[in-house]
């Protein structure tokens, strides 16, 4: 009698095994929820950032497009050796 009911603890649709295994799935989803915010941050911080009226607009508009404005002329400089 009390191997059948310790089995069924164990193994039932209420049991130990199956409350484990939804505390790890919770866990996991937890996990997962807190990568997701923490993306959707920084992602909101670089919408601000890049709003119309920023100067981070024109930062990285220069930087990682390589833009100019329209009265400006780029000037590209050779890489110079280190070794000298």
């Amino acid at each position: 009698m009390g191997l059948a009911a310790t089995a069924w603890l164990f193994f039932s649709p209420f049991g130990w095994l199956k409350l484990r295994r939804a505390r790890q799935a919770k866990e996991q989803l937890e996990k997962k929820i807190e990568l997701i915010e923490t993306a959707n941050k920084k992602m909101a911080r670089k919408a601000d950032c890049l709003g119309a009226k920023s100067d981070c607009f024109e930062k990285t508009a220069r930087k990682k497009y390589g833009l100019i404005g329209r009265d400006e002329i780029l000037v590209i400089l050779p890489k110079r050796d280190k070794k000298k």
